[in-house]
């Protein structure tokens, strides 16, 4: 799978990627390399639209290859 940017001017490959973070009101993505390359890939009016986002991805990726920690 890959990841368009929100700007549309960087395509990630997901195999390269370590984790996929949101940090309040930004997406990022933190490269698996020995440098730990990160790079912002989209930002949103509040975290719970950037959580949002973040669940949207796993869900493209996998159906049903995800869990989601219950918050209690």
């Amino acid at each position: 799978m890959i990841i368009v940017s929100q700007n549309r001017t960087a395509i990630i490959n997901f195999d390269t990627i370590h984790r996929i973070t949101a940090n309040g009101c930004s997406v990022w993505i933190h490269n698996a390399d020995s440098a730990g390359y990160e790079s912002e890939i989209g930002t949103y009016d509040t975290p719970e639209r950037a959580k949002e986002v973040l669940k949207g991805i796993a869900g493209r990726y996998a159906l049903a290859a995800h869990y989601y920690m219950p918050e209690e």
